[in-house]
């Protein structure tokens, strides 16, 4: 009798001791998991943000590189007497080991009332009015140079050269939930430009202009996602994609389409543009791109009259957070696992030896 009256209060003291001992430990493993996703969660959208800025940073940069490059020509000595004697021989020769050299895709000079003296890219067209450019405008009432990122229409492309009015037609690409566009292709173009005044005797007699295309500019999109992202994969796909939007439209990616090939001409989907285009506000949220999730962060882009024009994106693999979150989750299991069982035996060992003397 008395060994059955102590085996049944050693079993209730075992079975208490368990039962707390596997309520914390479902409890631990409850909040930990939360921490754990909590945590990362913060971290992969904490990176994103970081790059997001960082790739501002570098699209603003390349901008200045380009107009301190033609600020310094619009000073040299004698580009105002070349201008003042329309010396286009000389100064078709100078824009073009300008523009060689500095990679821009169009480079050109005219008066102080915006009628072109020179093209870099095309000696015979001259003369023609671009007096009604924003940049031209902006000189001519501040006689300040000036850079941004402007939109480039099909017309004043195919007065420069038929091979950048054919590069920068992109067509349109049906995607899932984006808006819909009547035109079938973009002739537009958006650019990075600058601009500077040419000063004689204190007086603006030229301006000179500079463009660089970013219609299927992949070198600077693979530069972007080089310098922030370097060459990492998950499953052999690139960790980090770089994106530039003209309105919403990619015109320069290296996000892919399941064929392999660059995602040009796909859209951003219509909640990511009210929210980006519309209305101003920077995106860090979760995306469905072109063909997998990403952690994204999409930012206006404004020209120089504050006007938004398209959208820099940056995007990192879900996936990539997925696997640490599930990692780091197994792991902490095993840990909280081995923790109970430890628990479990040592519970049975001290109820053993504080029973002893009862028996």
């Amino acid at each position: 009798m008395k060994f059955v009256e102590h085996t049944t209060i050693r079993f209730k003291l075992a079975l208490n001791m368990i039962s707390v001992v596997l309520v914390a430990g479902v409890g631990a493993i409850i909040i930990g998991v939360y921490v754990i996703n909590d945590t990362v969660v913060h971290e992969a959208y904490d990176t994103v943000k970081s790059s997001l800025t960082a790739v501002n940073f570098l699209y603003t940069e390349k901008i200045k590189n380009k107009h301190r490059v033609l600020v310094y020509f619009s000073k040299q000595n004698s580009l105002p007497i070349e201008v003042l004697q329309r010396n286009r021989s000389v100064l078709y020769k100078k824009l073009n080991e300008i523009r060689k050299e500095f990679h821009f895709d169009i480079l050109n000079i005219t008066d102080q009332y915006g009628r072109v003296i020179i093209r870099a890219n095309n000696f015979a067209k001259y003369n023609d009015d671009v007096s009604h450019d924003t940049y031209i405008k902006w000189i001519q009432r501040n006689e300040k140079a000036c850079y941004g990122t402007d939109i480039m229409h099909s017309k004043m492309l195919k007065r420069e050269s038929d091979a950048l009015w054919k590069k920068a037609r992109i067509p349109l690409i049906v995607t899932e939930r984006a808006r819909q566009r009547n035109k079938k292709v973009e002739t537009r173009a958006m650019v990075l430009k600058t601009a500077a005044p040419i000063f004689y005797k204190n007086k603006v007699i030229g301006i000179i202009y500079g463009i660089v295309l970013l219609n299927k500019n992949f070198n600077l999109v693979d530069n972007f996602k080089h310098l922030i992202f370097k060459e990492e994969k998950v499953d052999g796909a690139d960790v980090g994609t770089t994106t530039i939007f003209l309105e919403d439209l990619r015109i320069a990616t290296n996000v892919l389409r399941k064929d392999g090939k660059r995602a040009i001409g796909t859209q951003v989907s219509k909640e990511v543009y009210r929210a980006v285009f519309e209305k101003g506000e920077t995106w860090l949220d979760k995306a469905f791109v072109v063909n997998k999730w990403y952690l994204s962060g999409y930012q206006p882009i404004y020209d120089i009259e504050k006007k938004i024009i398209g959208i820099l994106f940056v995007g990192i693999l879900k996936k990539k957070y997925d696997t640490i979150m599930s990692n780091t989750t197994i792991y902490f299991l095993f840990l909280i696992l081995f923790t109970i069982i430890l628990a479990v035996l040592l519970s049975i060992i001290l109820i053993n030896n504080v029973s002893r003397p009862i028996q």
